[in-house]
């Protein structure tokens, strides 16, 4: 980044030629910093508080390295250790065709319900989705041809008192078709069927606190 390190911190992502200006030098000594050549690289690792403190810091490693390994570095991997032993993985470039991944997995997230008979996404939704793609076979354009029929499925939107029949239809769709396009981004970028399958485990985990 570029700009003024002070407690505002004016930053320029885009600027090419990164530079630090510190407030204590009162803006005469520039650090030159890496610029947009900057590149970082994270082993991201959730465990519960009583998991043995040394495998968790291993596993970070691991998933660090493998960031750097398999996804050519610029990239995160995310491990959950559940209670059961079992590890749920997800690893990506930070964004791809300057749609930023972690961003676009939250925004997913907003939209899942948290409650039963909350407007939403249900989150029986990740398991049946998997199951689906267990039966398939490696290919993308099968499990995006079966996305939306599960995301309509397990979608529940409540009609509003004030609402025609026309503008409920219309409100739900859109709903669904905003879900369609954001799950699709991560298949169409992401040929493997494994990845997308890693990365409804991953979601239906963060969505309900680890309780599965």
């Amino acid at each position: 980044f570029s700009g003024n390190l002070d407690e505002k911190v004016n930053i320029d992502l885009k600027h090419t030629n990164g530079y630090i200006v510190k407030k204590e030098d009162k803006g005469k000594k520039i650090i030159p910093t890496l610029g947009n050549k900057a590149t970082m690289s994270a082993g991201i690792v959730i465990a519960h508080k009583n998991h043995d403190l040394t495998d968790v810091l291993r596993q970070a490693r691991s998933a660090e390295k493998e960031a750097k390994d398999i996804y050519n570095r610029d990239a995160f991997v995310l491990k959950i250790l559940k209670h059961s032993g079992s590890i749920a993985e997800y690893g990506s470039k930070w964004k791809y065709n300057d749609t930023r991944i972690v961003e676009t997995m939250g925004n997913i997230l907003k939209k899942v319900a948290k409650k039963e008979n909350e407007d939403g996404l249900s989150m029986s939704f990740f398991q049946s989705m998997y199951d689906n793609i267990n039966k398939l076979p490696d290919r993308s354009d099968l499990i995006m041809s079966i996305l939306k029929l599960q995301l309509k499925r397990h979608t529940h939107i409540e009609r509003k008192n004030d609402e025609t029949k026309e503008q409920y239809d219309e409100r739900k769709e859109k709903y669904i078709s905003d879900l369609d396009t954001q799950f699709k981004f991560f298949i169409t970028n992401r040929m493997e069927d494994e990845d997308f399958k890693n990365l409804l485990l991953v979601l239906r985990f963060l969505v309900d606190g680890g309780k599965r």
